[in-house]
C-alpha cells in the first residue's frame, strides 16, 4: 500500500507529537507565546508598529463575503489573546463569516482547514517558505470561539484529524 495511506486505508496526515515553536519567529514571556514575523502567501509582512497588548500587532484585513465592505485591524500577536485595534471600517455582526485579506496585496490569506462552525480556517505563516507546521490559524466566523484566537496549524490539524476521524 502507498505510504499516504495506512493499513486501514485512511489518509496519513503527519503531525507531530509536540509543537515546534520554531526559534527567532516567535518569543516566550511569562507564559505567553507572542509571534515576532508573519507573512501573507506571497511573502508580504504582516507585522505593524501599532502596538497590541504591549507588542507589534498583525495587520489584517478582514473583507465581507460579497466584498460589500472591508475592515482594516490590528490583531494581538499573543497566541490565545483576542485584543484588537481596528484602523478602518465598520466591524462585522456576530456569526458573519469573512474573508481575510493582506493588506499588501489584497490577496486571501490560505484556508488550513474548515472549522467545526463551518467556517474557513485561515492560516498566515512564520516564514515565507509557506510552511503550515510554523503557521497560526484562526477561524473566520466572527465571534466563533476559535475567531482571532491564533493557534499554531499544528494544533489546528492535530484537532481536525482527531475530530474527522482520519
Amino acid at each position: 500500500m502507498n505510504r499516504k495511506y495506512d493499513s486501514n486505508g485512511k489518509l496519513r496526515i503527519p503531525i507531530v507529537g509536540k509543537i515546534a515553536i520554531p526559534e527567532g519567529k516567535v518569543e516566550t514571556e511569562s507564559g505567553s507565546v507572542i509571534v515576532e514575523v508573519a507573512y501573507c502567501p506571497n511573502g508580504h509582512d504582516l507585522m505593524s508598529d501599532t502596538k497590541v497588548n504591549g507588542h507589534k500587532g498583525i495587520n489584517l484585513i478582514y473583507s465581507a463575503l460579497n466584498g460589500s465592505h472591508d475592515v482594516s485591524l490590528i490583531l494581538s500577536p499573543v497566541v490565545g489573546k483576542t485584543d484588537k485595534v481596528i484602523l478602518s471600517g465598520e466591524p462585522f455582526s456576530d456569526g458573519e463569516i469573512i474573508k481575510i485579506l493582506c493588506p499588501t496585496c489584497h490577496v486571501e490569506l490560505d484556508v488550513l482547514v474548515t472549522c467545526e462552525c463551518g467556517a474557513p480556517v485561515y492560516i498566515f505563516y512564520l516564514d515565507k517558505q509557506r510552511r503550515h507546521q510554523y503557521g497560526q490559524s484562526f477561524c473566520s466566523r466572527i465571534e466563533c470561539s476559535k475567531s482571532s484566537r491564533f493557534k499554531f496549524s499544528q494544533e489546528v490539524l492535530a484537532d481536525f484529524i482527531k475530530d474527522n476521524c482520519f
